[in-house]
């Protein structure tokens, strides 16, 4: 534990949290903040916008709007309707 606080540059140091906000953590607090802010912005970007919802959202097909997996019109694709459309495009890709 004392490698981090030297790290940090937190030891030796009779005010710990002035040695840590005026050193290290000012480095890393800014960071940790717009981490956050970002994270924020593409959560409030990519939700859903039916009015309530604060699900993730992805785009529908029709109107470009954000739908969740509760309020998509798009029934949920499986790992055999997948595999059905790639045989499909590879079996009109051969007969060109």
């Amino acid at each position: 534990m004392t490698w981090l606080l030297h790290v940090l540059g937190v030891d030796s140091v009779a005010d710990r949290p002035y040695a840590f906000f005026s050193g290290s953590g000012s480095v890393l607090l800014p960071w940790l903040m717009n981490a956050l802010t970002f994270g924020a912005i593409f959560y409030w970007h990519h939700q859903c916008t039916v009015h309530g919802c604060h699900r993730y959202g992805r785009p529908t097909a029709a109107f470009g709007d954000r739908a969740c997996r509760r309020h998509h019109p798009a029934p949920r694709r499986t790992v055999e309707d997948v595999h059905a459309a790639h045989r499909a495009a590879k079996g009109q890709q051969e007969t060109r």
